[in-house]
């Protein structure tokens, strides 16, 4: 499921994107380490603003009877940038430059209350806050970088206690057989090994 909702998010986003609803071109993506480094900065500073989506954590699954609540956190990381100043990277500036503050209004706009297209499955996403993570300068470029964060849970499932692949749904049953016996070899080739010692007399 967390796969499932960090697509459908950069979905929404990106929709709004080619739809020219934002007024401004935003590339939508998972975060992939594009922020762990000055470099990695850099690769992307061209193709700013940029709203990059990640699962910042799941939870303590809640009882619920027969299947479990879990709560989720997903950040959407708000980064622009501008040739100017730093303050243009959070309040924008000329035509076309938008800055973290307006990208964070936009996507709560977007975002919250949604389900995404997957119905049921999980809760309509909650703002949860937002973070300031970076403003200054990188490389002699303005940067500012905000996270907003939401929150949405979904129902998981279990298993019937001994159950095999035919009663699991979907292909969450692929290759499980009932463990009654396992045939396995565990014969593990002992490498030669050859260790020669000098001792010197003096």
């Amino acid at each position: 499921m967390i796969a499932s909702v960090e697509r459908a998010i950069i979905t929404r986003l990106h929709a709004a994107a080619s739809q020219n609803v934002l007024g401004y071109p935003l590339r939508a993506e998972s975060y992939g380490g594009q922020l762990d480094s000055e470099n990695e900065l850099a690769k992307i500073a061209n193709s700013l603003p940029r709203a990059l989506v990640t699962c910042t954590g799941v939870g303590k699954a809640t009882d619920r009877g027969s299947r479990y609540l879990e709560e989720a956190t997903f950040a959407v990381l708000c980064v622009a940038r501008s040739l100017r100043n730093e303050r243009s990277t959070r309040h924008g500036g000329l035509a076309g430059e938008v800055g973290t503050y307006q990208m964070r209004h936009d996507i709560m706009t977007l975002l919250c209350g949604q389900t995404l297209g997957l119905r049921d499955d999980i809760q309509p996403l909650i703002p949860h806050g937002s973070r300031i993570l970076f403003n200054g300068m990188l490389r002699s470029m303005a940067v500012s970088i905000v996270a907003v964060e939401f929150k949405t849970s979904w129902l998981v499932e279990p298993a019937a206690d001994g159950s095999d692949a035919s009663s699991m749904p979907g292909d969450a049953g692929a290759g499980i057989t009932d463990f009654t016996l396992l045939d396995g070899s565990w014969d593990v080739p002992v490498p030669a090994i050859r260790d020669e010692v000098a001792l010197h007399k003096e």
